[in-house]
């Protein structure tokens, strides 16, 4: 793993998933015709979205590191970490919100979703670089 590919694969796993939640939650509450506003919400989200991308940086490259030794597979490590990576997310959020059972599932789902979504960015990242080995 090529320590420019991985930041780079991280930063856009994480905007990748954070989309897909944003635009995803709008269209839940709301229904399809507010998908443009989830795209809004997660442009002025930025202001979160950016640092928690950053912050987690080194999470994102361990959780990666390890998928890779235990998947052994680019594919399986990548959609996998990021499957696992998504939920613990989520129940790190859900446990200080304290949310409803109801809550917790619809955010394991959109999270597993995200997380899928980041581990797809994340394979293509390191496909498309030269400078990782396949």
């Amino acid at each position: 793993m090529h320590l420019e590919t991985a930041l780079k694969a991280h930063f856009l796993a994480i905007q990748a998933g954070a989309l897909f939640v944003c635009v995803g939650w709008m269209v839940v509450q709301a229904g399809l015709g507010a998908a443009i506003g989830g795209v809004f919400f997660w442009i002025v989200g930025q202001v979160a979205i950016l640092p928690i991308a950053i912050a987690t940086m080194p999470i994102g490259l361990g959780f990666r590191c390890i998928g890779g030794k235990l998947f052994g597979k680019t594919r399986a490590a990548t959609l996998a970490t990021g499957v696992v990576a998504g939920v613990l997310g989520w129940l790190t959020v859900a446990w200080e919100l304290s949310s409803t059972t109801e809550g917790i599932a619809k955010g394991l789902v959109f999270a597993a979703i995200a997380g899928l979504i980041g581990g797809l960015v994340w394979m293509t990242v390191e496909r498309s670089s030269p400078k990782v080995a396949q």
